[in-house]
């Protein structure tokens, strides 16, 4: 598209103060540091050789949440610009965004020839706090995917007007990044489609209406311009079945087809309806009611609704009615979620904007006072921003506390510890930060020679101590505080009675880890189980590990259920591991001297002991007893 110079400056300046605009509301973010998932993607490219870590996104079988594997690239590109800095992660993250609001100006500008509706819309857009998280967290992909889904659109127009086959490629070619960047991109033929047949040739979808023998020919026309696209989603849909996070979507998240679908669609319809004022700094997650759509959101909506069908009804606006469908379609990719994310609101929010635009344009074609008009809506736009950068800055001084109240495990250990040594294993019991979390800020601080593992944390909760030179094992005491044990090397410490150890249920004792076996007074005695349910567990039990002296006395013990509470045996699954920790207290007048560890479990409801079998099938009574264990008057 040729423009006059004229009109050129006036895109280059329009798009400078809307990326002015962007950089103003969100400056905020710079300070938020990382928090959260943020740590999960930083820490394979910390710690990966570079071919590992690209297999590990563009191998599909290596997937475990996602198939996004541009995502990876860039994540890597800005490791290597930004390394451990927040900042410049941060920084790209608004750029992207103010790239989308540049973009969707042009594109609206192009389509409605209207420079108004166009800055408005881009206006809009850029200032809606709903959707903010998509920009204040760098591992959310949305802004880095729209670049390339509003690309796409460009460059279908231009081949629907010129019928350039460079064109359609440049098309074909952005959809397929888009959806290796994030899977919501599939929509984009759908919303190519409205476009074509709402915008471009309605002549050709109301020519269906009278005389639908001409349906084939019409589909057939749809195949022909769209079959490559079909093709690239069945691609990508084939490879995104093989990895296991299609499967963790339906069996952890609950994606799935249901009633719930109606729920969350009112709820995202209530947030765009409202997409101004304060919004949580984290993803906002319900499984159940509908807690953004009270009496009065409700009735709200329903005016909102009713206005929009309305003016589209009355006027025949086919522009209205590709925008509404359109916001269906993009969020449709969602809606089988049981929960509502906020950020998933980052695509469709342009149609809300580009909506409002449009009402904004009509209001001012019927007054008669232009100048005046241009002054109100001047002083109306320095207000949006204001308050929009007030409140994301809100928003983003709870994450930066959010991402304190995070660290201050780590901040304790790493003010204790300036250096570790290579190949230090970290252990967490019961960390009062998550453990994913934890291992990534000790990984961006210390680098690969240290790794960190957790009873919680379900791809390494295996402690291996022994097999590194030095480690350390963390529980935390009743502030919060944690306190660190040193693992001694070595120990003569054994169970009396060969593993695996079967309970009289489906349940079995598979191996165990001490911490020391040298423990002194009014120290702890650190002892972690791994168990495995080898059928469907009919009760609740209760385990013990009680430290018993040689007179056979109980002087201290830990009874307790599984997790504290957390993981009843009951739903335990069959064959998976479970680590059960505990941590047990020596009185300061324990009688130093020899003692041993009895660990086993009872059922809960009745109390009594389960017998045991150990692992050449010969009973073993009813408890696994551990041996030597020491207390002494000092480490």
């Amino acid at each position: 598209m040729h423009l006059p110079a004229m009109t050129k400056r006036l895109a280059v300046s329009s798009c400078l103060v809307l990326s002015s605009i962007v950089f103003f509301i969100y400056v905020s973010s710079l300070a938020t540091g990382f928090f959260a998932d943020d740590y999960n993607f930083l820490e394979p490219v910390a710690r990966l050789d570079p071919l590992d870590y690209f297999m590990r996104y563009f191998d599909p079988r290596l997937q475990t949440m996602w198939y996004r594997p541009l995502q990876g690239v860039q994540i890597w590109i800005e490791w290597q610009l930004f390394g451990a800095n927040a900042t410049g992660y941060h920084l790209v993250n608004i750029l992207f965004h103010a790239i989308n609001a540049s973009l969707l100006f042009a594109l609206v500008w192009r389509i409605v020839r209207k420079w108004r509706v166009a800055f408005a819309a881009a206006f809009f857009y850029a200032t809606m706090p709903v959707y903010a998280l998509a920009i204040n967290w760098i591992n959310i992909t949305d802004p880095l995917a729209t670049i390339f889904y509003l690309a796409g659109i460009w460059t279908w127009w231009s081949f629907r007007h010129t019928g350039k086959p460079r064109d359609f490629a440049l098309t074909l070619g952005a959809y397929t990044v888009a959806l290796l960047i994030k899977q919501m991109a599939i929509t984009l033929p759908a919303v190519l489609i409205l476009l074509d047949y709402l915008l471009i040739q309605p002549q050709v979808l109301a020519a269906l209406i009278p005389n639908p023998r001409r349906l084939p020919a019409a589909l057939g026309e749809l195949a022909r311009r769209y079959g490559a696209f079909a093709l690239v989603a069945a691609i990508f849909l084939t490879i995104q079945y093989s990895t296991r996070s299609t499967h963790t979507f339906a069996t952890v998240f609950g994606y799935s087809l249901g009633a719930q679908i109606i729920s969350i669609l009112i709820q995202y319809l209530s947030l765009l309806v409202f997409p101004y004022g304060y919004f949580l700094p984290t993803d906002t997650q319900f499984t159940e009611g509908m807690p953004f759509s009270d009496e009065r959101n409700l009735l709200w909506l329903a005016l909102a609704l009713g206005l929009y069908l309305c003016v589209t009804w009355r006027t025949r606006s086919r522009g209205l009615i590709l925008l509404g469908l359109a916001l269906l379609v993009t969020l449709a990719p969602v809606l089988p979620f049981p929960f509502i994310e906020l950020r998933y609101l980052y695509l469709p929010a342009m149609c809300v904007g580009i909506v409002l635009a449009l009402w904004l344009d009509h209001a001012l074609t019927l007054l008669r006072e232009p100048r005046a008009a241009s002054v109100v809506i001047g002083v109306a736009g320095a207000l949006i921003t204001l308050g929009c950068a007030f409140s994301i800055a809100n928003a983003n001084a709870e994450i930066f506390e959010f991402a304190r109240q995070r660290r201050v495990p780590f901040r304790d250990i790493s003010r204790a510890h300036p250096t570790f040594p290579d190949q230090t294993r970290l252990y967490f019991i019961d960390s009062i930060s998550p453990p994913s979390e934890l291992s990534g800020m000790f990984t961006l601080r210390y680098g690969r020679g240290v790794t960190l593992g957790a009873n919680e944390l379900w791809h390494d909760s295996i402690a291996r101590w022994r097999e590194h030179p030095t480690a350390f094992v963390y529980y935390f005491d009743a502030t919060g505080k944690p306190i660190e044990v040193a693992v001694e090397p070595t120990i003569t410490a054994r169970a009396l009675a060969p593993l695996p150890i079967t309970f009289a249920a489906p349940l079995r004792l598979e191996g165990f880890e001490l911490a020391r076996e040298t423990v002194a007074r009014g120290n702890v005695v650190i002892v972690l189980t791994y168990w495995r349910a080898t059928g469907k567990p009919a009760a609740d039990y209760t385990f013990f590990a009680h430290l018993v002296d040689t007179s056979g006395r109980n002087v201290a013990g830990v009874d307790t259920p599984p997790r504290k509470g957390k993981a009843p045996t009951t739903q335990w699954l069959a064959d998976q591991t479970h680590v059960e920790a505990f941590v047990i207290p020596v009185p300061r007048e324990a009688t130093p001297g020899a003692y041993r560890l009895e660990l086993g479990m009872y059922e809960s409801a009745t109390q009594q002991r389960l017998a045991i079998t150990d692992a050449r099938g010969q009973p073993a009574g009813t408890a696994l007893v551990i041996a030597p264990l020491q207390v002494v008057e000092k480490e």
